[in-house]
């Protein structure tokens, strides 16, 4: 189903009559779209167009140069390789996904149309809640707002949370409107705000929606900036469009937790930067188009008010276009007086370069590291990163620099910077520098892997053109084969996706879809909080919303931490199901028996678990609603032989009506029930094992019948090959996308150290059976498919990363405690912004996997892993071990032990010890690391900059049905005394 959304520019808008454009669905009438003056270029200001628009599916564009006939156009990025025709003067084509696009003609990039394709908003604000204070166009005094944002809109009722600007022009009459904690402002399609927003000492605001902050009327020494983030956290905007701003689009000083999301900008002034940050981290910038007359992105340390280092910053899926200076630029400041600062763990990916022009040659380089200052900057990653012929400048420039200008220091060094998959097409004149300042400050550690100029892979500096001098080393050039599929998984940001779409523990799947939704369960086994619940917008991108099992002692008292007593077991495969404008969960336990639950909202709260039947033995169940509203029920009793049987359910769903019992089917190994109707017809989904090229495999079958008691008939509907082939698919779910395409989401069911992932195959349908996957040799049955086009595209990609301040209320939902966890020996309250974990005594002091309280996150297989976690030890105990460690069949940890009052280092692997230096400071960093093959290899930090390897390298497992878990530990076992404080656990994932 195609989408389509257009506003009407306010009157007073100023327009551009260079183009008309156009767009409509397929088949429907051509829409007019509003194109509005955007200014560029700094150096000689030129009145360029603009024009945007929501959609979603396919939508056509016509765009006509009112100028005369098209001799030659182009539509760039072009990375998009988007097909068009052109006819006089008229260019024509059609687009699939948003996208952000400039359409030049005739050679004129200056005077060119950017159109903006957006997807639809999600959950806009509506005018007429109760909740939202809307303004009319006007001229507003802010103190007025602020008196207004701060009142019940109601008698009795709550101050608004939402301020709304409404469609037409609003002037704020001191230019600068300070947005208090806790607000959304929504600038909504078709308005117009002449202004500033500020957020300074706030939290938790939003800034929001489809129409346009204005401030090409200001002064270039008024210096306002389009956004300013000041001394703030958990602030996002997304959604807008910024037009010259005097001075930075978006300004963000000495904050944290910033998310920028489908941004555009334009800039002419001096210094007019696009985004720049000073002494912040956690930052995310996704899908910005920032074309501006100074530095696009730059990341800093310390400068004017804001003190401190940066880190963990990620720019991803955006287009970049510097009519002045760099593309991206990072290191210029920091605090020369207490040593400088550290820049570190900043990636850009999936970035496309459209302009780099700078006269002047110190200031060159499209992607730029020019440490001063005393700064050091490191673990900077480039991927995929594609450069178009720029004016004037060069490629890359990196360099450890005494700017007079600007630093009154030189900078300290450069580390550890990876150039991946970067291709630039044009002139390479200007030679790319890679200089270090003197032998104590150096560059070193930078390696370019599939660096293509011109098409022609770069495997030596000279061939690419770069001038790295003495003060320099470790600098590499390679290539990596095969240079897509090495560690890739999940979305590849070109409409396609590599299984596994999660490269982690996603066993025992199921999906529906509800809507535009699709939602996925996933098994948890001795893992609480139990039944992982998975959210969804094209089947390729999962991010996990919640649980439905809170307490897993309300299965039963083995899974509490005084007993511990149910590994490979506990919540086993169940089904999804929505009924009756609810969500509806079932399960076995193998020794327990069958559980189920409901909810309104799949994220939660989830009613309280009802046991449905008090069994053991049994697996792998589904629930189905007939048309008449008759619910069934399908489950393995696989202590039976594997007979599978058919129930009816009862009319609220919370008992299976014995007497109705049949057995529908039986084989060796039958499990993985589901149960389907498509067009009239029963269709019982299942794996069994059989032998298949003389080996026992497990083989994925169908079964169909015009009735729900059969008869049957039977078919295979993949094959499989073991898994050294293809990790025999079979767990897992039928879904249906909107646009009526079928899709099967499994899991691998060969176990390695990453567990059981989750895979998505395509389902089509032959002679009204299903077939999973790609049926290459012709024989009705499909075979296993390692990824293909996206079934949906302008959804964000996955990303696993997970940085946790422990500064919300619970925990974040990709938690989860080894067994039920002892409530008074862990908190997030007793010391706000940090996760307090005392110990406690284990059952058996030499058993790790007695030990309770353990929380941990899955382990997850791909090019590169690092978990970073910083502790707080000045509150332990003698007796007490507290740190970081890895699980699953066996264990390995780093931590710190405490005895005589003497903190230690201390590794051990499943009882095999070694120990490490004493620590005399409170503050500890630990560090496990690993790639593709599993093997970690810890690291501890009393500093946060230096990190030191220690103990042996440990092979990442599978156990107890699990992959590996990485998680915090803290125990004594001598008494229950100690505590540690967790300041942050940041897992970077290497996506792929």
């Amino acid at each position: 189903m195609s989408y389509l959304k257009i506003w009407d520019a306010p009157e007073g808008a100023i327009g551009r009559d260079d183009f008309e454009v156009s767009v409509r669905i397929p088949g429907q009438n051509w829409e007019p779209l509003f194109v509005y003056e955007a200014k560029v270029d700094m150096h000689h200001v030129r009145q360029a167009s603009m024009a945007y628009f929501d959609m979603e599916g396919t939508v056509e564009v016509r765009v006509e140069s009112l100028k005369g006939p098209i001799q030659q156009a182009v539509i760039r990025p072009l990375s998009k390789r988007i097909p068009f025709e052109v006819e006089d003067a008229v260019v024509t084509f059609r687009l699939e996904e948003p996208c952000k696009l400039s359409i030049e003609v005739n050679g004129d990039r200056f005077s060119n149309l950017h159109l903006f394709a957006n997807a639809p908003e999600e959950n806009p604000p509506q005018p007429d809640a109760p909740n939202v204070m809307f303004l009319k166009p006007a001229i507003h005094r802010m103190a007025d707002i602020d008196r207004l944002a701060n009142r019940p809109l109601q008698p009795g009722g709550a101050a608004p949370e939402v301020i709304y600007f409404g469609p037409g022009m609003h002037y704020l009459e001191e230019t600068i409107f300070r947005i208090p904690s806790g607000k959304t402002v929504y600038i909504a399609g078709g308005a117009i705000v002449v202004g500033s927003l500020v957020c300074d000492h706030v939290q938790d605001v939003a800034i929001r929606g489809r129409g346009v902050l204005y401030l090409s009327d200001f002064h270039r020494f008024s210096a306002f900036r389009g956004v300013r983030i000041t001394f703030s956290h958990h602030i996002s905007v997304e959604g807008i469009v910024l037009l010259d701003p005097p001075h930075y689009s978006i300004y963000i000083g000495k904050s944290e937790h910033i998310r920028i999301r489908n941004f555009k900008s334009f800039s002419t002034r001096g210094w007019s930067d696009g985004i720049d940050m000073m002494s912040s981290s956690h930052v995310e910038i996704d899908d910005v188009f920032l074309r501006t007359s100074d530095d696009c992105i730059a990341i800093y340390g310390s400068r004017w008010d804001y003190k401190g280092d940066s880190r963990c910053i990620h720019v991803k899926n955006s287009v970049l276009w510097a009519d002045v200076a760099h593309a991206m630029n990072i290191g210029g400041h920091g605090d020369y007086r207490r040593g400088g600062d550290l820049i570190e763990d900043i990636k850009f990916s999936n970035i496309d370069i459209l302009e780099h022009h700078e006269p002047q040659p110190g200031y060159w380089g499209a992607m730029n590291i020019n440490v001063g200052d005393n700064n050091t900057v490191r673990n900077v990653c480039y991927e995929d990163i594609h450069v178009e012929d720029f004016e004037l400048g060069q490629l890359v420039d990196l360099r450890v620099v005494f700017n007079e200008k600007y630093n009154p220091a030189a900078g300290k060094r450069i580390e550890n910077v990876e150039f991946r998959n970067v291709t630039y097409n044009g002139r390479n004149e200007n030679r790319n520098r890679i200089h270090g300042f003197n032998p104590e400050r150096t560059v070193g550690g930078v390696t370019f892997t599939n660096l293509r100029i011109n098409g022609e892979l770069i495997l030596s500096a000279e061939q690419g053109n770069f001038d790295i001098n003495e003060h320099t080393h470790d600098i590499q050039f390679r290539i990596e084969y095969p240079f897509s599929k090495k560690g890739a998984w999940g979305d590849q940001g070109d409409g396609t996706y590599v299984n596994p779409v999660l490269p982690g523990d996603f066993s025992d799947p199921d999906v529906i879809r509800v809507g535009d939704d699709y939602y996925g369960i996933s098994s948890t086994l001795h893992c609480s909080p139990g039944m992982a619940v998975l959210h969804s917008k094209d089947l390729v991108n999962w991010r996990m919303i919640g649980h439905v099992v809170k307490d897993l002692t309300s299965i039963g008292p083995e899974y509490n931490y005084d007993r511990m007593n149910r590994y490979g077991r506990g919540v086993w495969a169940g089904a999804i199901r929505f009924h009756k404008n609810k969500y509806w969960v079932y399960f076995f336990t193998p020794d327990e028996g069958l559980f189920m639950s409901t909810a309104s909202d799949p994220a939660g709260p989830w009613a309280p678990l009802h046991q449905v039947w008090a069994v053991s033995g049994w697996d792998d169940c589904c629930p189905f609603w007939d048309d008449d509203g008759q619910g069934y029920f399908v489950a393995t009793h696989f202590a039976d032989n594997y007979n599978i049987h058919l129930f009816k359910l009862s009319e609220d769903g919370k008992e299976l009506l014995f007497d109705s019992d049949t057995i529908i089917h039986q084989y060796k190994g039958s499990e993985a029930n589901k149960l389907y109707k498509i067009n009239g017809t029963y269709y019982f989904f299942h794996s069994e094992v059989r032998l298949e090229e003389g080996v026992e495999v497990r083989v994925v079958m169908m079964l169909r019948s015009e009735h729900i008691y059969g008869p049957y008939e039977e078919k295979e509907i993949i094959h499989t090959h073991g898994k050294e082939i293809d990790r025999e698919p079979n767990q897992g779910g039928l879904v249906q996308t909107g646009s009526g395409d079928w899709y099967f989401i499994s899991h691998q069911g060969s176990g390695d150290f990453e567990g059981r992932p989750l895979h998505l195959l395509p389902v089509t349908w032959v002679d009204g059976w299903p077939i999973i996957g790609n049926d290459i040799d012709g024989d009705g049955i499909g075979e296993m498919v390692w990824g293909g086009r996206k079934p949906l595209n302008g959804h964000p990609a996955t990303d696993l990363s997970t940085n946790d301040d422990f500064d919300r209320a619970a925990l974040e939902p990709y938690w989860e405690w080894n067994h039920q966890p002892r409530a008074d020996k862990w908190s997030l309250t007793e010391r706000p912004g940090y996760l307090r974990l005392h110990a406690c005594q284990p059952i058996d002091k030499d058993n790790f996997f007695t030990v309770c309280n353990i929380l941990s996150q899955r382990a997850y297989r791909t090019a590169h892993n690092e978990a970073t976690v910083r502790l707080e030890i000045g509150g332990m105990a003698d007796g007490q071990e507290a740190g970081l460690c890895h699980f699953a069949k066996t264990h390995c940890t780093i931590g710190v032990h405490q005895r005589n009052g003497t903190r230690v280092l201390k590794f051990n692997h499943s009882g095999t010890m070694e120990w490490g230096p004493e620590l005399s400071g409170s503050t500890l960093w630990l560090r496990s690391v690993w790639n593709l093959d599993g093997i970690s290899r810890f690291e501890y930090s009393v500093d946060g900059d230096h990190f030191t390897s220690f103990g042996d390298a440990y092979q990442l497992g599978w156990g107890n049905y699990r992959g590996d878990r990485i998680g915090l530990y803290s125990y004594n076992g001598e008494r229950e005394q100690g505590y540690i404080d967790v300041d942050r656990f940041c897992y970077e994932v290497e996506n792929i």
